[in-house]
């Protein structure tokens, strides 16, 4: 989905992250990529649906149903990945209905729940390297997601 505006932070430093999460593992990698261009592209419907192509459709299909269930990854840790992957969902759901809200204790803890992608890449960390991995990367997914500005 090229054609969308660049992300922030920077691809690159999504690339570094996730390199280092993976530890080696390509599939891991691409795992967590499959992620990140499938969430970027949801975001983009709902933010941008003017800007929304069929090709954008079949794109998102392709990474949903085709490639995160192909990846060796996604399959050799599916039974704890795959809850992972219901909780993310449904936090990010939580996370609108709570920002559409003018509770402002709702607002804010909203921008944190709708980050619990970064804890499905911590797990990754722990799965393709061990606890003291894990520990290494943690704070580093954290700050992926950081939101810069917090309004409350």
């Amino acid at each position: 989905m090229s054609e969308f505006k660049s992300p922030n932070p920077p691809m690159s430093q999504f690339r570094d992250v996730l390199t280092s999460v993976a530890a080696g593992n390509q599939a891991a990698y691409d795992y967590m990529g499959l992620w990140i261009k499938s969430l970027r592209g949801i975001d983009n419907l709902f933010d941008e649906p003017e800007d929304w192509t069929q090709a954008n459709t079949y794109e998102l299909a392709q990474w949903l149903m085709v490639e995160m269930p192909g990846n060796v990854f996604f399959n050799s840790n599916m039974m704890l990945l795959w809850p992972m992957h219901v909780t993310v969902l449904n936090a990010w759901r939580d996370s609108n209905d709570w920002k559409q809200t003018s509770d402002k204790s709702k607002n804010l803890h909203a921008l944190a729940m709708a980050e619990q992608i970064s804890d499905l890449f911590i797990l990754v960390a722990y799965l393709t390297g061990g606890y003291d991995h894990m520990r290494q990367n943690s704070l580093k997914v954290r700050e992926l997601f950081l939101k810069q500005e917090v309004k409350t």
